[in-house]
């Protein structure tokens, strides 16, 4: 299943018009248990958490971790392990890595209407799907900018993947198979 997700999600260094896209992926410290431990010490991955701060460090064992991968890292089977335990979403994106931090964090970070901060988990598939089913263009527009791709695991079958693509007017989906035999 991992060759075939490694497949699906092959979007780094796919040229569009004069760009050129990577993939990243946002991990859930909390699904992934030993993620804040292999990221610095074991994994050859660009990383970083979407907390920030004293909170970053006192959560790093469950904070959410944004990491740029890459198909000549060694180390991609072993951070792709985890698949299908609602744990991530990956992205497609023209971004380097600093950007791509910074618009993730835009969405990670809310406010309610007191103007209290607090933190959406767009980032586990459940509640991704959620805000794509029940979205408001405001939402889509933010989730979207400047990215080209969501990829996120199917909600009742861990052989599928689900691709999203949001074109301005709506938002698309498509099923991608990670099942062997069908190739």
């Amino acid at each position: 299943m991992i060759e075939n997700l490694k497949k699906q999600l092959e979007c780094e260094n796919v040229k569009y018009e004069d760009l050129t896209f990577k993939l990243y992926g946002i991990f859930s410290g909390d699904v992934y248990e030993r993620l804040w431990i292999d990221l610095p010490d074991v994994w050859d991955f660009n990383y970083a958490s979407l907390l920030e701060g004293k909170m970053a460090e006192e959560l790093e064992t469950v904070a959410p971790y944004l990491v740029e991968l890459s198909s000549e890292s060694k180390h991609l089977d072993a951070i792709l392990e985890s698949y299908g335990q609602n744990g991530c979403v990956f992205f497609c994106t023209p971004l380097e890595f600093e950007e791509a931090l910074e618009r993730v964090r835009e969405i990670f970070i809310v406010q309610d209407e007191n103007g209290a901060e607090g933190y959406l988990r767009f980032y586990s598939p459940d509640i991704f799907r959620t805000l794509i089913d029940k979205h408001n263009l405001e939402h889509l527009q933010l989730m979207f900018k400047q990215i080209m791709y969501y990829y996120c695991e199917a909600e009742n079958d861990p052989m599928m993947l689900n691709r999203y693509r949001y074109d301005g007017k709506s938002i698309q989906i498509e099923e991608l198979s990670l099942d062997m035999k069908s190739d």
